[in-house]
């Protein structure tokens, strides 16, 4: 048996602390454009929509915890950089200061939430610990997992990133180390614990059957005692569903939309596809390790203590993967991360079955070095210079007088000042949208909702520019009466045409902003791609942007 550690509590600490100081270092040293990606962007200012007291457009994260748990941390904020109000009137003029300044640049806030995941998520190796060391009581195989959940290259990513999938894990991981280590006497907090995975990320909730699985394998209950176990775990997923995502009860077409709205977007897949997204989200390292891993598991069916925990795993492993490999379905790296927890338990199954040290140590550097390096490598590929913002720097430099044409994302990454007649126009776009339903009307149509439902339920479905026009007005607030002349425009090419007219506030089309280039002097437009038709570019990216001028 191997001796416990001395001060275990000191030495989970510490590893809290060494995993937390590497996301720190993703976090202080951003990747090029400050955002990985827009989600990023829309899920911090869907929680700073709670203070606007506008829907939430998140409702595919559904992103209920890290909206509860970022009131205290922008409260505390508001005060350490105001002091505390004196008096209610001081206290809603300091809030609405705050708020106008984190809508109009958003930088400040999307780095509060991302060291919240952070320091979230930098349990997960933790709890991949304790699994692994209930499982094995080995501490070396525990090192193992903690290594492999921390620096694998999907979650060493969106554990540093602003949203939910990297808690929802530590969640799910926290609900199974009470199942291995505690069995059916703490099912009811596991089933709490992991409904708050799924209230993270609504992709988590394929791993429930993993949990559902080791209670009813549990040979430390008789097969009597095994089924209670398994409705306090049901119970107890309900009530932390009720308390992690209030809005079931309180506005329940809200769910419903999030669930339909997640299953409703497909696209098809094919393997190769689906390998390179693989590849893309585990590296060849933990790919290498998955599969030893799965062989592994398969050969310790042949151990009787074993087997109860390898035929959960690899039917959870299974179940899981299905949606994965399925012929239609929107597939992106983050939706491999259920999958995590499956080969973590696999993985120290296997190293418990063979026993083998230099195995172990094997395994070891390929968990933790190979993966760290891994990771490290995708990281700093993702720091090199960034064309976007190098595009705007020159294009500030243009005559004041230059009509400017701008894509919507540089507003959207850049947050750059806007003179208050482009907010103007843009407000008033969005809320001719809300007067006229068309346009919402149609997107439902698309998506088979009947007209007449849909104009019943016009306002649930407005939630989109109901929050966007709350956000233009905040950060309106801030905008001088003088500023550069902008235009702004939006690719319908790069999301549905139905949507982008209806969701984004830009003045046109790129094709119209084009028009416009051409049929006026004294102006000047930033391209994604270049367009030999507008003649020579007066400063070019090394790969994407183009700036032109006439």
């Amino acid at each position: 048996m191997t001796r416990p550690y001395k001060h275990p509590a000191v030495l989970l600490t510490v590893a809290w602390l060494v995993v937390f100081a590497t996301r720190c270092a993703l976090i202080l040293n951003p990747p090029a454009g400050y955002f990985y990606n827009i989600d990023e962007l829309e899920m911090t200012l869907s929680c700073l929509d709670r203070f606007l007291g506008v829907p939430s457009t998140s409702l595919q994260w559904p992103g209920s915890i890290l909206q509860m748990l970022m009131m205290p941390v922008w409260i505390a904020d508001l005060v350490i950089q105001n002091g505390i109000p004196r008096g209610m009137t001081a206290g809603l003029n300091s809030l609405g200061n705050y708020l106008a300044h984190a809508y109009a640049n958003p930088v400040h806030s999307v780095t509060l939430l991302r060291l919240l995941v952070a320091a979230i998520s930098s349990a997960a190796p933790i709890f991949a610990f304790g699994i692994a060391s209930s499982l094995t009581n080995s501490k070396r195989v525990a090192w193992i997992a903690a290594g492999a959940i921390a620096f694998v290259p999907i979650f060493f990513r969106q554990s540093a990133m602003a949203m939910g999938e990297a808690a929802g894990l530590t969640f799910a991981l926290g609900a199974l180390f009470l199942i291995v280590r505690f069995g059916a006497t703490r099912a009811f907090w596991a089933g709490f614990l992991f409904a708050a995975a799924i209230a993270s990320r609504i992709t988590l909730a394929s791993l429930v059957v993993l949990p559902l699985l080791l209670l009813a394998f549990d040979l430390r209950q008789v097969l009597v005692k095994r089924i209670p176990g398994i409705l306090r775990f049901c119970v107890g997923l309900f009530v932390g569903f009720l308390f992690w995502c209030p809005w079931v009860w309180t506005d329940p077409l809200r769910f419903a939309k999030a669930v339909l709205g997640h299953l409703g977007h497909h696209a098809s897949l094919h393997p190769p596809a689906f390998f390179n997204v693989w590849l893309d989200a585990m590296g060849v390292s933990f790919t290498i390790l998955t599969l030893l891993s799965v062989a592994g598991a398969i050969y310790a069916l042949k151990s009787a203590a074993l087997r109860v925990f390898a035929i959960p795993g690899l039917i959870a492993t299974a179940i899981v993967t299905l949606p994965l490999v399925s012929a239609k379905v929107d597939l992106f790296p983050r939706y491999f991360l259920p999958l995590l927890p499956c080969i973590v338990l696999l993985a120290a199954l296997t190293l418990a079955a063979v026993n083998n040290h230099r195995l172990i140590a094997g395994l070891f550097i390929l968990a933790s070095v190979g993966t760290f390096a891994e990771s490290t490598i995708r990281e700093q590929q993702l720091r090199g210079p960034d064309e976007l913002a190098m595009g705007l720097h020159a294009a500030a430099e243009l005559s004041p007088d230059t009509t400017l044409f701008l894509p919507e994302e540089a507003l959207y990454l850049y947050r750059i000042p806007l003179p208050r007649a482009v907010y103007s126009r843009m407000q008033e776009r969005v809320s001719t949208q809300l007067r006229d339903h068309s346009g919402v009307l149609a997107y439902l149509k698309q998506r088979g909702i009947p007209e007449t439902a849909g104009s019943v339920l016009m306002t649930a479905f407005t939630e989109d520019e109901q929050a966007l026009e709350a956000r233009l007005r905040a950060a309106s607030t801030l905008s001088g009466a003088s500023g550069p002349n902008l235009t702004v425009y939006y690719d319908p090419g790069t999301v549905s045409g139905i949507v982008a007219e209806r969701l984004s506030p830009a003045d046109m089309t790129l094709d119209k902003a084009k028009a416009q280039y051409r049929e006026n002097t004294q102006t000047a437009i930033l391209l994604h791609n270049a367009s030999p038709d507008l003649g020579q570019p007066l400063w070019k990216g090394a790969r994407a942007w183009y700036l032109y001028k006439r």
